[in-house]
């Protein structure tokens, strides 16, 4: 099954690497410094669209959940109460698939199978780029890029014909099998029938040992002659090619898990005998968690989960601004580099001037924001922005005094 190159075991098999060497005129510089402008200017004004939207979105799940904690009714599982159709409930139980899991190529299942993970890794050419760059005098930049070609297993297909140098020599084939999911097209917790969304939920894995006497007769007849069978009959890693200790190009290694029925505790809307997420105010809430747990632990763990989120956000949104104000003054920084020791110090002074603004601009919008959607804890933000902005200028005077 591997890839076969007439000269695959030649002294280049191990991978090998070239340097190039490119130079860039100050000029060609500042035009496409020029050019980034744009693009700056654009990422700046995102970053306040995404702050704006983190915030409402904030205020918006956390009312959801705390509007549906209020509503839901803790229940048994071992049968559906038709009374509460349409209307919010928790239960907890053991889940009991009634459409099992299956990867078909490959034959592997679990009566119990919720999930079932085909995880796929081909042996390829992989090209790494390592760049250096050097300024002249002048403002013009030198830059030393040097490729290495290496050998190593990747679960996913790698380009080749976007190397640079010798596409040929290192050329990867299709990735004829690829990482797949498989769910089940049904479980229940008790009585109650789980929504797909719900049921996918469930995370936890455990490796399968693979017997090749069993899933055999099911493989197409090509990928039954290509597996290596000299590890045994019972195996946790299934071995495409030839002899894992000495893989070829185009070799694939491929392992499987299962995500098992366990325990669960879940919350959603009743509609008929399924249990699924739905709309609540502004957002739709909804969630399965594994183990025994209340409704009201459920919700709490979602709504840390929910200002966690919106902590990645802020930092998000602060990083785009930092970012397109930073491209807005790189002309200038080019412009300094006629003097190579001069754009780096303008360069600093830059990136030291783009943090601050962004700084106080993102709290700024994060406390406009609140005061639009909680006006007492925003209009407290915003001074203390109005306060932080004010006092860099009072020690940048009194620096200069």
């Amino acid at each position: 099954m591997g890839y076969d190159e007439d000269n695959d075991n030649s002294s280049e098999d191990s991978g090998s690497s070239f340097t190039e060497e490119t130079s860039q005129s100050w000029f060609s510089r500042l035009q496409q410094s020029i050019a980034s402008v744009g693009f700056g200017l654009l990422l700046f004004l995102a970053s306040f669209v995404v702050l704006w939207w983190n915030e409402g979105n904030e205020v918006k799940t956390l009312k959801s959940l705390k509007g549906v904690k209020g509503e839901v009714q803790s229940v048994t599982s071992d049968k559906v109460d038709a009374s509460l159709n349409g209307k919010w409930i928790h239960t907890s139980g053991k889940v009991t698939v009634t459409d099992p899991a299956k990867d078909t190529l490959f034959n592997i299942s679990d009566p119990n199978a919720i999930k079932v993970f085909r995880n796929v890794q081909m042996y390829q050419w992989k090209e790494n780029k390592k760049e250096e760059k050097e300024k002249k005098l002048g403002g013009g930049e030198r830059t030393i890029t040097e490729y290495l070609y290496a050998k190593e297993w990747s679960s996913s297909a790698i380009n080749s014909s976007n190397f640079k140098k010798n596409k040929e020599r290192y050329r990867n084939p299709e990735m004829r099998y690829k990482t797949e999911t498989f769910t089940a097209g049904g479980a229940k917790v008790g009585a109650y029938d789980l929504s797909k969304g719900l049921m996918t939920s469930i995370s936890s894995s455990t490796p399968v040992q693979v017997k090749i006497s069993e899933i055999s007769s099911t493989l197409p007849p090509d990928l039954k002659g290509a597996l290596y069978k000299g590890a045994g009959d019972g195996v946790s890693e299934l071995y495409v090619g030839s002899n894992p200790s000495t893989p070829r190009i185009g070799d694939y290694k491929i392992t499987f898990s299962v995500v098992k029925a366990t325990t669960v505790s879940v919350y959603g809307k009743l509609n008929g005998s399924q249990i699924a997420s739905a709309p609540f105010g502004d957002r739709t809430v909804g969630g399965l968690s594994e183990g025994t747990k209340t409704a009201d632990q459920m919700i709490a763990g979602q709504v840390s989960s929910a200002k966690t989120m919106t902590w990645i956000l802020r930092l998000v949104g602060f990083i785009l601004m930092f970012a397109g104000i930073s491209m807005i003054f790189k002309p200038l920084v080019v412009v300094a580099d006629v003097i190579p020791f001069l754009g780096d110090i303008l360069g600093m002074g830059v990136s030291f001037f783009s943090g601050i603004i962004a700084f106080v601009l993102s709290f700024i919008t994060i406390a406009l924001a609140w005061i639009f959607y909680r006006p007492l804890i925003g209009i407290v933000l915003l001074a203390i922005a109005v306060g932080v902005f004010f006092g860099v200028k009072f020690l940048r005077k009194a620096k200069k005094a």
